[in-house]
């Protein structure tokens, strides 16, 4: 897996005013008391002007504990009118692309904060073969990582890429390309259906599942701004996306986004109420991004970048057919629901902590409006070990089920929220 050395989790946004030629101290202060510890960053241009500029944003960065991954024109290539579905002309970089990146390396690869370069998002067949050559040349030249965002699962992908099905795509294009991460959106848990969409789960599994397959990372995009089919969020829906993320064992989590976008042909007010609303002020979604962003790094810091998923599985029945439902395992032995639903969504998964070996349970509740008190028995743990919003590990208040020998915890979970346990085995 992709080494982090850093103390603190990833989360950034997705596209908005994170600009060199434009970012001043109310953008910052945005970033920053949201709890942003990564920026998807654009350059100014590249002249000894706007040069000056990205590299003041980004030494703030760096003092900020603030990495980056740089959108520069020179590298990024829908400046080079490649875009999703569109192939480049006579199918190929253009013969400049090398040189440019390494223009673009004499600039800003020696810089700390930078951590990737942006190519593309989510490219087709058509951009395949230039999203591979990119992704080498910018790994070759600059020594960082190269950026690609991956298309979601949805009913046709597999046409739109002419692979088979959508992870046998994941994993070539992360062989093929040598990315040190697979990254993709999906907004299918704040549409119509949300927990019963399939199209979610399927994105969420195929790409952890390709991401251990091929030895690297899985990052993914939540969304943070109602538009289309994508209803109005709350607080819960948030925690939610974020937490079902960490349950499928994402590296990275950015929010899609955090300035509502401000679009023209008719489209301008269908996009609203994102963390920053069209003039520039902070909505209640602000507030909801900050404090979950806020209880991520407080109460696990940096653990998740440490814990490799053995297994995610939902109690008491899968969401759709690919998924898995909670059976007896090899460190939970039984759920029990004493309040709430009669049927409760539960994602389980368990971790095995990559330098320590310890094992680990995460657990999350996926209904946005319902509290469940759970029942929980352990098969091999004699103790467990929870985690306080100062990141404290403490000991769980848990006793002994008088029948089976068996740990037990008792365990309330709101709507969203996840609680993540050690194993002491």
């Amino acid at each position: 897996m992709a080494e982090y050395k850093r103390t603190t989790f990833p989360i950034y946004f997705w596209c908005g005013r994170a600009h060199a030629s434009i970012a001043g101290d109310q953008e910052k202060a945005d970033w920053k008391d949201a709890y942003f510890t990564r920026l998807l960053l654009g350059a100014a241009e590249p002249t000894p002007e706007g040069v000056r500029k990205t590299r003041d944003l980004l030494d703030w960065c760096y003092e900020n504990d603030i990495d980056v991954i740089l959108e520069d024109p020179r590298i990024a290539l829908h400046n080079y009118d490649i875009h999703k579905d569109r192939p480049p002309e006579g199918g190929h970089l253009p013969k400049e692309y090398r040189e440019n990146v390494r223009a673009a390396a004499r600039d800003y690869a020696d810089h700390p904060a930078v951590y990737a370069f942006c190519i593309l998002d989510e490219p087709g067949w058509q951009a395949y073969e230039p999203c591979v050559d990119s992704a080498r040349i910018v790994r070759e030249e600059t020594g960082k990582e190269p950026f690609i965002n991956q298309k979601p699962h949805y009913i046709g992908v597999e046409k739109k890429l002419r692979f088979d099905t959508y992870r046998e795509y994941l994993e070539q294009f992360a062989k093929d390309s040598g990315v040190g991460f697979l990254t993709f959106d999906h907004y299918g848990a704040v549409s119509d259906g949300k927990w019963c969409n399939p199209n979610y789960w399927y994105t969420l599994r195929s790409n952890m599942e390709a991401a251990k397959a091929t030895g690297i990372d899985m990052w993914t995009i939540v969304c943070s701004v109602p538009h289309f089919t994508y209803c109005p969020e709350t607080y819960n829906d948030i925690r939610f996306q974020v937490n079902a993320s960490l349950a499928y064992g994402a590296k990275a989590i950015a929010y899609f986004t955090l300035d509502t976008p401000r679009l023209g042909g008719g489209g301008e007010s269908n996009y609203r109420l994102g963390p920053i609303n069209w003039w520039g002020e902070r909505t209640p979604m602000y507030g909801y991004i900050r404090d979950v962003n806020r209880e991520l790094l407080g109460r696990w810091g940096s653990r998740f970048l440490r814990l490799d998923v053995d297994e995610v599985a939902h109690f008491p029945y899968a969401p759709h057919e690919e998924e898995k439902a909670f059976e007896h395992g090899e460190h939970i032995r039984a759920i029990s629901t004493l309040k709430g639903p009669d049927n409760p969504h539960i994602i389980v998964s368990t971790y095995t902590h990559r330098d320590t070996g310890d094992n680990y349970a995460f657990f999350v509740n996926t209904d946005v409006q319902n509290s469940v008190l759970l029942q929980i028995w352990y098969e091999k743990a004699k103790k467990t070990w929870s985690y306080r919003l100062d990141g404290s590990e403490v000991p769980t208040e848990e006793h002994i089920d008088p029948e089976t020998g068996a740990v037990c915890l008792e365990l309330w979970l709101a709507p969203g929220q996840g609680e993540l346990f050690r194993l002491e085995e």
